[in-house]
């Protein structure tokens, strides 16, 4: 069976996803939380978390990070994009 690999989109979103949730579960996202959370390798993570602060969707809050009001409507954005697509059986 040929193996799927997610999309950069889809890995920007996991990442978010995870710190949204470890916000809400736990007060802060810790990098190594995100990281199990989004299945990326310390290395790799370190790369999406930098362009995610470069374009402002997340901050660095002490030693975690917070999603910022436009991580927020980014991310209500992928997730209407996500049910649009899935109405015509497709994935992100």
């Amino acid at each position: 069976m040929k193996k799927s690999y997610r999309s950069k989109l889809k890995i920007l979103y996991d990442v978010l996803v995870s710190i949204e949730r470890l916000e809400y579960d736990e007060g802060r996202a810790l990098p190594t939380k995100i990281m199990y959370l989004s299945n990326l390798s310390y290395d790799r993570l370190n790369i999406y978390l930098r362009e995610l602060l470069e374009k402002g969707l997340i901050v660095r809050v002490n030693d975690g990070y917070s999603l910022t009001q436009e991580g927020a409507k980014f991310m209500s954005e992928i997730r209407k994009m996500i049910s649009f697509l899935s109405a015509f059986g497709l994935e992100l």
